[in-house]
């Protein structure tokens, strides 16, 4: 077929189609107890480190699949936790997993080995460390998309001191900032700045107060955002679209068609990429079965037998038909029971080994919560996204008719890397109203 024959047939579809019917920063507090009082003023002792950065890494298949699993393990409980069947949904796997991945470096006996597990499926954070490392340079690096990521260490003045080993470990492979300061009003004003900074103004804040308890802070920010590779063109654009929501009304959006060539199934879903510039990333959407919501596909699949990133890497050359809304939204979350749930318990509770953070001399802590924000926004141009992560802790071929895919009713999508098909982002559409 010629490309004049595939414009005309594509132009064709689109005059006959009529719709009846969308880390920024990671942050994790660590709590003690008997701290005393607060200095008065804000202490700026940034710490730098001039040690030598890491080589990448090679990432093999089966790492990829670990964190795959891990990804997705994250993703089904936190949609089981929060429970929306008709409201709109977004984690950043990536952030979440750069903030605790940097507290994992501070934990040890059983709760390193089941932070291990929960994270990676049991992989070392040692070895962690490593392949977050090269993800987050990849990113960097990137020269078609802008990632935006920043990592920094916060600790109270007078306080818990951090051990020596974990400070240059965050600095290696996170290439954290430090930072000494009395946690007072001037700090919160101090930290959100950074968090909106460091997300390019989608999340302007991360917390309100700090509790008297709190001692360390571990932050991890992530923004993105990318132009898609084939922009829209104006007849691709339909702004009476219609969206049959979660809770089973109608509404009126923007709608975007457009011819795609990457299509994949996983677990009767169907899915196709639209990439980025570049191609070193994609947009994701998987459509469920028809009569089955996103959350009950999300919760129906099997980690051990859907591997997503597979899915994702191995999306077959095949032309697809694709209309989806533009659509933008922001989300919240605690995660201690989430994590709770996935088997990280003891490193949430009184007594969880975190002597490889905090000195001898230093009260012990543990994760007291794990709060999460994000951002996301698709539109005819392309797509920008953040997320926040905080954790809290204390102390003590060929077709004979083209495929449709509509995504008029709630879908699941991602935002991934094209090389390991691993999600930096993912999220529901139950609604597209703002």
């Amino acid at each position: 077929m010629t490309g004049k024959q595939k414009k005309e047939k594509k132009n064709c579809f689109l005059r006959k189609l009529r719709l009846a019917a969308g880390g920024l920063v990671i942050l994790a507090f660590l709590w003690t107890e008997g701290c005393g009082s607060m200095d008065k003023e804000m202490k700026d002792s940034e710490t730098k480190m001039e040690a030598g950065q890491p080589a990448e890494t090679r990432i093999t298949q089966e790492e990829i699949r670990a964190l795959s699993e891990a990804s997705l393990k994250l993703f089904q409980e936190t949609l089981k936790q929060m429970g929306k069947e008709d409201e709109n949904i977004l984690i950043s796997q990536s952030s979440i997993l750069t903030a605790l991945g940097m507290t994992e470096n501070g934990a040890g006996s059983e709760t390193l080995a089941a932070m291990e597990q929960v994270l990676s499926g049991g992989m070392k954070a040692e070895r962690l460390n490593e392949i977050l490392y090269t993800l987050q340079k990849r990113m960097r690096e990137s020269k078609e998309v802008e990632f935006r990521i920043a990592d920094s260490v916060w600790v109270r003045s007078g306080c818990v001191e951090l051990q020596e080993a974990f400070i240059e470990d965050v600095k290696k492979y996170y290439n954290a900032d430090v930072f000494r300061s009395p946690f007072d009003q001037t700090t919160v004003d101090d930290m959100n700045r950074w968090v909106k900074k460091n997300t390019n103004q989608m999340i302007p804040s991360i917390i309100e107060e700090i509790p008297t308890t709190a001692a360390i802070y571990l932050m991890n920010a992530i923004a993105f955002e990318g132009d898609w590779e084939e922009p829209y063109e104006k007849e691709e654009i339909d702004t009476d679209g219609r969206f049959c929501n979660g809770a089973g009304e109608t509404e009126t959006g923007t709608m975007l068609h457009s011819q795609e060539t990457a299509y994949f199934q996983l677990n009767g879903g169907a899915g196709f990429l639209k990439y980025y510039k570049g191609r070193e990333y994609a947009f994701a959407g998987i459509l469920p079965p028809e009569g089955m919501s996103a959350l009950e596909y999300v919760a129906d699949l099997k980690p051990e037998d859907h591997d997503f990133a597979e899915a994702v890497r191995n999306a077959r050359e095949e032309e697809v038909f694709v209309t989806m809304p533009e659509f933008s939204f922001e989300d919240a979350a605690e995660l201690q029971e989430v994590l709770e749930a996935l088997g990280m318990g003891v490193a949430l509770q009184e007594g969880a080994d975190f002597s490889a953070m905090v000195t001898e001399d230093s009260d012990p802590v543990w994760i007291e919560r794990v709060i999460h924000k994000t951002y996301i926004e698709v539109n005819r141009r392309g797509t920008k996204a953040a997320a926040v992560t905080s954790v809290e802790m204390e102390a003590g071929g060929a077709m004979e008719e083209p495929l449709v895919l509509t995504f008029d009713r709630p879908y699941v999508f991602a935002i991934v890397e094209s090389e390991t098909g691993l999600p930096i982002f993912m999220g529901c559409v139950n609604r597209i109203a703002e």
